[in-house]
């Protein structure tokens, strides 16, 4: 996740969905919570919508539960994007289909 996060920083955003891809074949090291939050952030610091969405959506498929902190980076990628209602619904859905509650990070 370090150097995901790296490359998000350096917005090299197509370099670290390379890796994430690169670890999703490994035997070794899978992709966690914490990596797909770590790329979905890195999508929400340059308002990219759809491909943090894309992601959110190949991480519940792949069996990783999200977090509250999912909740909140979801959250800052819809108001990044000028979606500020999307911020709410899926706040809203994420804690109903996965029993989180918002919290501090989140509001």
């Amino acid at each position: 996740s370090t150097i995901i996060k790296g490359y998000c920083l350096d917005n090299r955003l197509d370099k670290a969905r390379e890796l994430l891809q690169e670890m999703k074949k490994s035997a070794i090291f899978q992709p966690d919570e914490i990596t797909y939050n770590t790329l979905i952030h890195g999508y929400a610091r340059f308002g990219q919508y759809e491909q943090g969405m894309a992601l959110l959506e190949e991480m519940k498929e792949l069996g990783v539960r999200p977090s509250n902190y999912t909740l909140s980076v979801v959250a800052k990628l819809a108001i990044r994007s000028r979606r500020p209602e999307r911020a709410f619904e899926l706040c809203e859905e994420l804690s109903k289909q996965f029993g989180l509650r918002l919290n501090v990070q989140v509001y």
